[in-house]
């Protein structure tokens, strides 16, 4: 039973979906700096020998403390295809005409600053810049992030 009705003088339709932004914000919205589709493959391979680096630091635990020969072959073919996994890095690098470190700190700059840029933006007044200001310097970011996040401070016009 809809109970609006009588808690309230204006008949209105119960909506359960999103509430829609107003004109301001949606002009407000930051452009994200989008990976290429290098990036993007590199990305999930990336991710992939992340995960894979995980499992066989587990499996040479469980090594460590029982030995069974099952237990040895499968590190060993974790160690495989974590072999063949950086080899396909290095080859999707090379094929970019870069290196694996470059490339990947490329894109940690892209996703860091996509993370704190919105922040920035959000903020209308220096009062509400200073939190922010403090936390970028106070993380560990990467250099060309936090240029890029003063440049786009001193884009918004709140620091003169």
């Amino acid at each position: 039973m809809n109970i609006m009705v009588t808690n309230t003088l204006r008949k209105t339709a119960v909506n359960f979906g999103e509430k829609t932004k107003s004109p301001s914000q949606n002009a407000n919205q930051v452009t994200k700096i989008p990976l290429t589709e290098t990036e993007e493959h590199f990305y999930a391979s990336l991710k992939d020998l992340y995960t894979l680096d995980s499992n066989i630091a587990t499996q040479k635990q469980n090594l460590r403390y029982y030995y069974s020969t099952q237990d040895k072959f499968e590190y060993n073919e974790l160690l495989k295809e974590r072999r063949k996994l950086a080899a396909k890095l290095k080859r999707e690098a090379k094929n970019a005409g870069t290196t694996c470190a470059i490339l990947e700190q490329n894109i940690g700059v892209k996703k860091e600053y996509n993370r704190y840029a919105p922040k920035v933006l959000r903020a209308k007044t220096l009062e509400d810049l200073k939190p922010i200001l403090e936390l970028i310097n106070s993380y560990k970011l990467y250099g060309k992030t936090r240029e890029l996040l003063l440049n786009l401070i001193k884009s918004m016009n709140i620091i003169k």
